[in-house]
């Protein structure tokens, strides 16, 4: 495994560091250039809500903006993955059980 050397001051380094990161990606993720194929609408329509999100994220005026929308990206890949999200468990109690009533 290479040694990097990287600056965080002056960016040396930044553009080999990212190449190499980028090498080993597409080498445990197969040929540079193979996509996976979306083939069920509620995986596309999350991945579309993510970039989505992301899009804005990148353009939002302030960084409380941008952190909501990163938010709302990592959600909609939640749901894709079956990550369990706690106001969505909160909120599948509270409306079938009588919680309090």
């Amino acid at each position: 495994m290479p040694v990097l050397a990287v600056s965080a001051l002056t960016g040396a380094g930044i553009d080999a560091w990212v190449a190499d990161l980028g090498a080993r990606v597409a080498a445990l993720a197969g040929t540079v250039g193979d996509a996976g194929v979306v083939t069920r609408s509620r995986h596309r329509a999350e991945l579309g809500r993510a970039a989505d999100a992301l899009a804005r994220a990148r353009a939002a005026p302030t960084v409380d903006l941008m952190a909501e929308d990163v938010r709302l990206a990592v959600a909609a890949i939640g749901r894709l993955t079956g990550a369990v999200d706690v106001e969505d468990l909160l909120d599948v109690i509270f409306a079938d059980f009588c919680i309090g009533k």
